[in-house]
This record gives C-alpha cells, sequence and structure tokens, in this order.
C-alpha cells in the first residue's frame, strides 16, 4: 500500500520537512490514496508550485525517524522541478569537490566543503519552513 519512498535528495521537498527518510511510505495526499503510478502527479500538484500538500506517511523498520508501522502527517511545500533539479546539482558538486579533496588529502578543502553543505542546508531549512507559514496563511 502506497507509494516507496526510495530516496531523499538534498534540498528537495523530502528532505526539507525533516521529517521523511528512505523506505518511509507515501499512503496518501491530500486526502487521495497514493500509489506507485499517481503519486508523483499528486505531489506535483499539477501546477501548484509553492503550494502547501498534506501527506500520510507510514514509517518502515528501516526508517530514520520515527517508529516503525507509526502513520503520521507532515506538511510538504511543493517545489518546481527545476529548482529542486538546480539545488541537487550544486550539492552534487560539492561531493565532487569534497571526494577530490579528500582523494589528494586535502583537509582544509575537505573542512570548507562540508560547512559551505551545512551553510547551504540551513538556508534551505530556513527557506523552506518560512515559505510553509507564507502559504498556509494565504490558504
Amino acid at each position: 500500500k502506497g507509494c516507496l519512498i526510495s530516496s531523499v535528495f538534498p534540498g528537495g521537498p523530502a528532505f526539507l520537512t525533516r521529517q521523511l527518510s528512505e523506505f518511509d511510505r507515501v499512503v496518501e495526499v491530500d486526502g487521495q490514496a497514493a500509489q506507485e503510478d499517481n503519486v508523483d502527479s499528486l505531489m506535483r500538484g499539477d501546477g501548484l508550485d509553492g503550494s502547501v500538500c498534506s501527506i500520510k506517511v507510514l514509517k518502515s523498520a528501516q526508517s530514520r525517524i520515527g517508529q516503525e508501522g507509526q502513520i503520521f502527517e507532515v506538511d510538504v511545500r511543493r517545489a518546481r522541478e527545476d529548482v529542486v533539479a538546480e539545488v541537487t546539482k550544486a550539492f552534487d558538486l560539492l561531493a565532487d569537490v569534497s571526494a577530490h579533496a579528500n582523494y589528494h588529502g586535502v583537509e582544509v578543502l575537505q573542512n570548507l566543503v562540508e560547512e559551505i553543505g551545512r551553510q547551504m542546508v540551513k538556508v534551505l531549512l530556513d527557506r523552506h519552513d518560512r515559505e510553509v507559514v507564507l502559504a498556509k496563511q494565504r490558504a
């Protein structure tokens, strides 16, 4: 039942909730049953970028957050696919630089890359939280 979350991309909508993790199952989106064949369109909201959707999630045994079998509701702010792609690309580039620095033993660069990543996450999370509040106020 539902749709398995196979990965959570840094900076993506699921990541920004801080409540979803790999192996959770999305069972409902805005009151509609979620399945493998419809979850993408339900989450995208077909042109509702920036709006907030309410999803119900079933926690799995492998979940890093919550208890197995727990069903809970979480608000997710819909994001434009191009924005998520750009954020993902930025994190991928940081990972590449980090791997290169690690391979060549450049610890200072490795530390700098890690700090940049932490700051990017902080900025994205803060921005997401503000936008969810604003979207709920408008609704």
